[in-house]
């Protein structure tokens, strides 16, 4: 599996070959802007803007006004995030200051610490994301949202509960979620806790609960449906995901 890579480039404004990856290629344009060129077409860039390129896709890119920023190799294509498409830093531009600080630790050989970073960053991109449905989001949709965002990790908690609070028929509810925010309620709810499971395996350190407490603590109330989702969203497994996170083989198997 291709490893987690960041570095701090300046964009050539030369076109170049068409060319692909067998990862994932996160590029953020930092300061100027540039085109990124498919072969149906170029996709403009301005600063504070990044774009995830998905593995097996045809492009290159041309920097203009002196175009700088970061290019990350990605071991895995994350879910629920726009792929080929530009993404809109934060207006506090907080993605910016998440990849100084993994090129930083990255180049230190922190290991352990610019995965960490990393986790976070990977957060941050999905609520990035889930903002934007929301900002754009019809009522009943947002309220939906929402219910789920500040439930998620209780394992009681359900879609036919967030719909009880709505006077609509749960058949409509669903069809208008998904045309809002491009998968299902449930597809949703399952995203939040892995988003949450993906931290707690990430930050709890050497010392950190077995995979079912995790589970548990995400809002997965069957361990073995805990680690089926995690395997189909992540494409690894949780235990996989916390080795690459700085867990040994040995500490991880003593958990499961």
């Amino acid at each position: 599996m291709p490893q987690f890579q960041i570095e701090k480039v300046a964009f050539s404004h030369r076109e170049e070959a068409l060319h692909s990856h067998d990862y994932c290629e996160l590029l953020y344009f930092s300061s100027g802007s540039a085109d990124i060129h498919y072969e149906h077409g170029p996709l403009h860039a301005a600063c504070h803007q990044m774009a995830l390129i998905s593995p097996h896709t045809p492009h290159y890119v041309t920097g203009e006004d002196a175009a700088q920023g970061y290019i990350c190799h990605l071991p895995f294509l994350p879910k629920d995030i726009p792929v080929n498409q530009i993404i809109e830093d934060l207006p506090e531009h907080e993605m910016e200051a998440l990849f100084e600080i993994m090129n930083t630790l990255y180049h230190q050989n922190e290991i352990i610490y610019s995965n960490t970073i990393f986790n976070q960053f990977l957060l941050l991109l999905r609520d990035i994301a889930s903002h934007s449905h929301r900002s754009v989001a019809p009522p009943e949709v947002a309220k939906i949202i929402n219910l789920i965002d500040a439930n998620y990790t209780d394992p009681s908690f359900s879609i036919g509960f967030a719909f009880s609070s709505q006077h609509l028929s749960g058949d409509y509810l669903r069809i208008l979620f998904k045309r809002t925010t491009g998968q299902s309620p449930q597809g949703y709810l399952i995203a939040r806790r892995i988003q949450h499971a993906c931290s707690l395996l990430a930050l709890t350190g050497h010392s950190g609960a077995a995979i079912k407490e995790i589970a548990y603590q995400s809002g997965f109330s069957d361990p073995l449906y805990f680690s089926k989702s995690f395997r189909k969203q992540m494409n690894m497994t949780p235990s996989e995901y916390r080795q690459a996170h700085g867990y040994s083989k040995y500490e991880s198997a003593e958990r499961e």
